[in-house]
């Protein structure tokens, strides 16, 4: 459930990030899939996360539906894409909504609960992409 392509987390903590995920999964039928890849500079994102859909089936992971996490170590970019079961079940505002808070509110310098200076604020798309880089 975690892939990192980029060698940049330690061992010990993907394999505590992978129980905490079965267990997730286990729990409430969704699979989250982490992908961290060094730059997404030279990729199409779209296309790369089709190809990773298609190629590992994660359509069909989770009972309930997966999202794939994707993350860009050199730019600092978070991307979460729904898998269409997940999608069905969501406004996609109201999910972008929630996100936005989350990330405003918890981990995103210059909001309430992080640190750092208001300029760097999340920056969202139509694909869920968030800059969190200082």
């Amino acid at each position: 459930m975690v892939n990192d392509f980029s060698s940049s987390l330690q061992v010990a903590y993907v394999k505590d990030l992978e129980v905490r995920l079965r267990r997730f999964n286990d729990k409430t039928g969704y699979a989250i899939i982490v992908v961290v890849i060094p730059s997404g500079e030279d990729e199409q994102i779209s296309n790369f996360i089709a190809q990773i859909f298609v190629n590992n089936g994660l359509e069909q992971w989770g009972l309930g539906g997966t999202v794939l996490v994707l993350i860009t170590v050199q730019e600092g970019w978070v991307i979460a894409e729904p898998s269409q079961k997940v999608e069905k079940k969501f406004l996609k505002v109201e999910a972008l909504n929630r996100i936005n808070h989350f990330f405003y509110y918890r981990d995103v310098p210059g909001g309430p609960g992080g640190s750092g200076s208001a300029s760097s604020q999340t920056a969202c798309s139509n694909r869920s992409t968030f800059n969190v880089s200082a």
